[in-house]
């Protein structure tokens, strides 16, 4: 199953995301918000059920947009933009029904499905189950990365985890994702490459662009990167000029 994202079709020509490209439903969210140029979160539309029977997981996909005054152009912008705005949740319980009990098994049971994403994957096989662990490592430092929950079998009356065998496959419940480090990068240099020297034959000077910069969104555009004052860059600024043609 995909999560669909409320806003998928991205005009580079105009650098955003078009009203006239997309559904009614799209726009319902900032109606009646006054000011609709202010971010705020909007999610996207729930995937199908991880699981045909028995507990699963369906998730959906929440961006951060505001309009554009002038071209009424949908801009999505990284999570900190929408800084006091209460964002969706991105995963929720579900069951479609319950699956038929294998020799030895008990139907499996949702677990607080109203209020928590772990679910209790039943007692299948025994007195285990699956749930979900601590989260790994988040795949980028600044921007926006992705981690998953480590996927565990349970052993309900001891409380440990023990080897996935123990627990029923046809239970397992799909990876669990979450976003993480959504604030911009830190202040960096950014380096150019040498241009051709001044005087080939002897005394010249080739030079290069350096600046320092801090990176605010993977959007792209001018707006995603700030020109900051050297000061604010760490360590020495590197040389933006060396002698050639010596």
């Amino acid at each position: 199953f995909v999560a669909e994202s409320p806003f998928s079709q991205w005009n580079d020509a105009r650098g955003g995301y078009s009203l006239q490209e997309e559904p009614v439903r799209l726009l319902n969210g900032f109606s009646g918000t006054g000011d609709r140029t202010k971010p705020k979160f909007y999610p996207g539309v729930w995937s199908e059920c991880s699981a045909s029977c028995g507990p699963g997981v369906r998730s959906r996909t929440v961006e951060c947009v505001a309009f554009q005054g002038i071209t009424s152009n949908v801009i999505k912008l990284p999570d900190y933009e929408c800084e006091g705005e209460s964002k969706p949740v991105l995963f929720q319980p579900c069951q479609t029904q319950m699956c038929p009990p294998g020799p030895g098994e008990v139907p499996g049971e949702v677990s607080d499905p109203e209020n928590s994403v772990k679910l209790a994957y039943g007692k299948a096989k025994g007195n285990y189950r699956w749930d979900y662990g601590e989260w790994g490592p988040c795949s980028a430092s600044c921007l926006g990365g992705k981690q998953k929950s480590v996927l565990k079998c349970i052993d309900s009356s001891r409380k440990t985890s023990v080897p996935w065998s123990y627990c029923d496959a046809k239970q397992r419940p799909i990876d669990l994702w979450r976003e993480c480090n959504q604030e911009p990068c830190p202040p960096t240099w950014e380096v150019g490459s040498m241009g051709e020297c001044s005087h080939p034959c002897g005394g010249g000077i080739r030079t290069r662009k350096v600046r320092c910069i801090r990176q605010m969104s993977k959007t792209g555009g001018a707006e995603s990167t700030l020109i900051l004052p050297d000061a604010q860059c760490p360590g020495q600024k590197p040389l933006d000029q060396e002698p050639c043609g010596l």
